[in-house]
């Protein structure tokens, strides 16, 4: 069960509004000076075309005029070698906006363009290198490659390491990332430990009340839950919850993000009263700012759909999960692990509701997928394969009941 991503930080509205595009800007400009000895230039018209992409992205939530604002940017760019390390930049943005919008291949070959550059003028053992590699990792794992993105963030972590310490943030950046993943594998207990690794930098960084702080609390509270230690989530979940309850500030901590994670934790300790309100604010949230066929949307429908299978909401949960299947395949195709991670909650409706040959078909999809993208021996595809075979078996033997049956009564 995939769960969002850490790194992504709390929504600050107005820090976004003031400071984001003067930091992007500058920081570019920056930099190409340093690697170039100062010859760079300022490029002032493609800057302001990236300032009113920001603009566009993350005040006025309009994906579409982010990603041809940004277009424009880059193509300003385009075949200035003395702005090679800005062009990886604004490749990096629209990439990034892509991706939003589900335009997961585009995203790949832009996000692949800034890490190119990036590794030709600043080494692979560079931070702004090595951020393009994460870039691609979260990618792979909004498509389901979870395999290539274990790959990616465990040479981030490695690298990472190596240049800042065991105590880095950008190590527990990583290292928060590789238990989301193990998550996705299912292997609960080596994502718990990934969690406690990041909780730790965190806590000994930014202190307890910082977002990160928190956020990593409750990914492993959550995973605590899953390995069945009630005792050790349940005050973590408490805690979040006063906090969401507090007028003002606290309540403005929780994004989309912080309020799936906590809805996930509800759902898994069986509040599905605070789980059901957190889901919806979710969903609010992520539907202003990606739009309601955004990947976003489709990751938290996909999580309001399991609590109502715990719940024994059936058709509820089915519609959910009908519309959020018809949009991955759209967007990502059948072929990976969130697809097959919708395929299988429908198959397992299916099996509440006796629809057993549509079932089984649902469970051998998944199947095929897991095995493929998670690994053959990882806990989830081990758990589709034993879902297909009793499903085949209950199958196998309703059908011989009916041939018994009309054998009988042709007799």
């Amino acid at each position: 069960m995939a769960l969002t991503s850490p790194v992504v930080p709390s929504a600050r509205p107005l820090r976004i509004l003031l400071l984001w595009p003067s930091v992007m800007a500058f920081t570019g400009w920056v930099l190409i000076n340093l690697t170039l000895g100062g010859h760079a230039g300022f490029y002032p018209w493609s800057v302001w075309l990236m300032v009113r992409a920001d603009y566009a992205q993350y005040v006025r939530h309009d994906l579409e005029a982010a990603e041809v604002l940004d277009r424009q940017a880059l193509q300003a760019f385009h075949g200035h070698m003395a702005v090679d390390t800005l062009y990886a930049l604004l490749a990096r943005k629209l990439g990034y906006v892509l991706a939003k919008e589900g335009k997961t291949v585009e995203a790949e070959r832009y996000y692949m363009r800034a890490y190119s550059v990036r590794a030709r003028l600043l080494g692979m053992e560079n931070d702004w290198t090595l951020s393009s590699i994460s870039d691609l990792a979260r990618l792979y794992r909004e498509e389901g490659r979870t395999l290539q993105a274990i790959n990616c963030f465990d040479e981030v972590q490695r690298t990472e390491t190596k240049l800042h310490g065991e105590q880095g943030v950008h190590v527990a950046d990583a290292a928060a990332n590789l238990g989301l993943l193990y998550n996705d594998q299912g292997e609960y207990s080596l994502a718990a430990s990934k969690f406690e690794q990041s909780l730790a930098i965190y806590r000994d960084r930014y202190g307890e009340r910082n977002y990160r702080t928190r956020e990593s609390k409750i990914l492993l509270a959550i995973m605590r839950a899953k390995l069945g230690e009630r005792s050790l989530a349940e005050p973590v979940c408490k805690e979040a919850l006063d906090l969401y309850h507090l007028k003002g500030k606290g309540r403005r901590y929780f994004d989309w993000v912080n309020s799936l994670n906590l809805a996930i934790l509800c759902r898994d300790l069986g509040n599905y009263s605070e789980a059901d309100a957190l889901f919806a604010r979710a969903l609010r949230k992520a539907t202003r700012y990606s739009g309601k066929d955004g990947l976003d949307v489709m990751h938290i429908k996909q999580r309001w759909a399991e609590m109502y299978y715990l719940q024994g909401r059936y058709d509820e949960a089915e519609a959910l999960v009908h519309e959020t299947l018809d949009a991955r395949i759209k967007m990502i195709g059948t072929e990976n692990a969130e697809t097959a991670q919708t395929q299988f909650l429908l198959a397992q409706i299916f099996e509440k509701e006796g629809k057993l040959p549509a079932c089984t078909d649902m469970y051998k999809y998944a199947e095929e997928a897991r095995a493929k993208y998670l690994g053959t021996a990882a806990p989830l595809t081990v758990e589709s394969r034993t879902r297909l075979s009793h499903a085949l078996y209950r199958l196998y033997t309703s059908q011989n009941h009916l041939l018994e049956n009309d054998g009988e009564q042709s007799n």
